[in-house]
């Protein structure tokens, strides 16, 4: 029997991508450029109160072009590139939203740039099994008419398969549009995301 399970989710805490860029003569200039320009980054999220173990900067930058392909994208034929980029990502986990909006506009500040933010429940694993467990009760009670119907009464479960709740299923993380982040009369706290969870529920009858 399958039973399914809806719910309005408030969305609690985001995470953040940013990401800096460097432009140097040669790989190395850029590589030194934009580790100093992520560390300025890193400070200023520190000083906008985030915790130091909730930001994660990437070990490596990213070179996105190949040698000999100009930062333009153009190709030059085999010449040395004038110029090579060089990309550095910063992540934040575990932002509550009241502080997404000043977290964002003091990393832009200090020279990054915002890539995609989203949200989800504080305790997400939490949230499905509160879901999931609506979704039971509500095949059980289904499954308890059918039963009465047929002349039997409902037994214990035997099994419960939550594999039909597909990808889309949630509660999970939801986009934050750069719109929503600008919009000064937007109280980011209130945002909710509605989810949904189906189970099918195989029951012994008595």
């Amino acid at each position: 029997m399958l039973g399914t399970a809806t719910a309005d989710v408030p969305l609690e805490v985001a995470s953040v991508r940013l990401s800096v860029r460097s432009v140097g003569d040669t790989f190395a200039a850029a590589v030194a450029d934009v580790r100093d320009r992520a560390a300025a980054v890193r400070a200023a999220l520190v000083h906008a109160g985030v915790p130091t173990d909730a930001i994660t900067v990437a070990p490596t930058p990213r070179r996105p072009f190949p040698p000999g392909v100009p930062s333009s994208g153009s190709p030059s034929n085999g010449a040395e590139a004038r110029t090579v980029d060089a990309h550095l990502s910063i992540d934040i986990e575990d932002l509550p939203l009241s502080d997404l909006r000043a977290v964002v506009e003091a990393a832009e500040a200090a020279g990054a740039k915002l890539e995609n933010v989203s949200a989800a429940p504080r305790d997400l694993a939490e949230a499905r099994a509160r879901l999931r467990a609506a979704a039971v009760e509500e095949a059980r009670r289904r499954a308890a008419i059918l039963a009465e119907a047929a002349g039997a009464r409902l037994g214990p479960v035997v099994e419960i398969d939550t594999t039909t709740e597909g990808l889309a299923s949630g509660p999970g993380r939801r986009w934050i549009t750069r719109t929503e982040i600008q919009d000064e009369d937007l109280d980011l706290t209130t945002l909710r995301t509605e989810a949904r969870s189906t189970v099918l529920v195989r029951f012994a009858l008595e």
